[in-house]
């Protein structure tokens, strides 16, 4: 399983992006094992940001056409339960990512599916809004 972050849709959308390419290749290689993608409601609104951004309005339109199109792509809504259910114990270990036990049991993965999160980071500050993250997107 893959959870997508906005660095990995501006990659992926944006061609001067640095880490374009790779992005593709994964995208390309996940594609064909059938890899499960997931993201937020909140990842896709920052995702919008900074694609229209970096890339400009006509490649966030098609972006967002696309990803509402994309049955390949499971998008959780971010609850107040999600918040509370991933703020409180982070709070208490800050060892793990915010997103992870609220998010992980909306869509129903156990704790032992942690191990197949697939993490790969493309670091730009500058777009990196502080997430912990796997990067992929396929359309």
């Amino acid at each position: 399983m893959i959870f997508v972050d906005p660095s990995a849709f501006l990659a992926i959308e944006n061609r001067l992006d640095a880490h374009h390419s790779r992005a593709l290749s994964l995208r390309n290689a996940w594609l064909k094992k059938g890899q499960n993608l997931v993201t937020s409601d909140y990842v896709l609104d920052e995702s919008y940001t900074i694609i229209r951004l970096r890339a400009g309005h006509p490649v966030v339109v098609q972006f967002g056409e696309t990803i509402w199109n994309s049955q390949l792509l499971r998008t959780i809504y971010v609850t107040p339960e999600i918040i509370e259910e991933s703020f409180f114990p982070f709070r208490k270990r800050g060892n793990s990512p915010l997103w992870n036990r609220g998010v992980r049991k909306d869509f129903g993965a156990s704790r032992s599916d942690d191990a197949e999160l697939s993490t790969l980071v493309f670091p730009d500050p500058a777009t990196l809004l502080g997430n912990r993250c796997g990067r992929l997107w396929v359309p």
